[in-house]
């Protein structure tokens, strides 16, 4: 099976056909630039490390895509946590802890603006620079709602998400979010991989202007955020 993911083209060996149904639309015939197979043994010591016990399948599926983002860390990337849309061929991420209503929020924008809203991923988009630009990236690994479309757009703003009862956002400072924001990248394991996904993170931190969103369940919501980071 090959696939294209954020420009790079992966050759993978699977042991199991579980993956299958969420990379059709990635699908690809061109020159891999890696080639992945995770023997069964990681397979069953990463099954034993867990918590909860997942079907081989499925944690095959999870170890392909970090493989996958292991390697677009070593050439400028990062995979970064986070519901990205694209509306007026920008991408907005929202940032939040699981649980807080990333998707909730990004249901509101399409139930607001339609079909100017398209969902880029719902939950793990990589992040590559590229000409100057960061470009956010769908991938098939994107949260159980598998809202996620094979596209890229410049990513223009990071909101943080949090729940209020009024709708308000305003700009804010990186430094005063670091720790939280740091949170919501993955990190590699090996030494060179952390250093190239910290100094990474400072850039895009200091140069894709940063928001904080307090917000309801409402559409209001939508309408408050996207004056908020379109007005820019």
């Amino acid at each position: 099976m090959r696939i294209k993911v954020a420009d790079f083209v992966f050759e993978i060996k699977k042991r199991y056909p579980y993956c299958e149904q969420f990379v059709k639309a990635y699908l690809s015939e061109e020159e891999p630039h890696c080639f992945i197979e995770i023997a069964s043994e990681v397979l069953k010591k990463r099954k034993a490390k867990l918590r909860d016990n997942y079907p081989l399948h499925y944690i095959e599926y999870l170890e392909i895509y970090r493989r996958i983002c292991d390697y677009v860390v070593s050439n400028g990337g990062i995979l970064m946590h986070g519901a990205v849309i694209e509306y007026n061929s920008k991408a907005y991420m929202f940032t939040a802890p699981s649980g807080t209503g990333k998707t909730t929020h990004i249901r509101q924008w399409k139930k607001l603006y339609g079909d100017k809203v398209k969902i880029v991923n719902g939950d793990k988009p990589l992040i590559r620079y590229i000409n100057g630009e960061f470009i956010a990236y769908g991938t098939p690994w994107c949260g159980k709602e598998h809202y996620n479309r094979n596209v890229k757009a410049p990513l223009c703003g990071i909101v943080l998400l949090s729940r209020g009862e009024e709708n308000s956002i305003e700009r804010i400072n990186p430094e005063e979010f670091n720790a939280f924001l740091l949170k919501q990248i993955y990190m590699p394991k090996n030494s060179d991989g952390i250093a190239s996904t910290l100094e990474f993170a400072s850039q895009l931190f200091s140069q894709v202007p940063l928001y904080s969103l307090k917000c309801n369940i409402s559409s209001d919501a939508a309408r408050v955020a996207c004056e908020g980071i379109t007005k820019e």
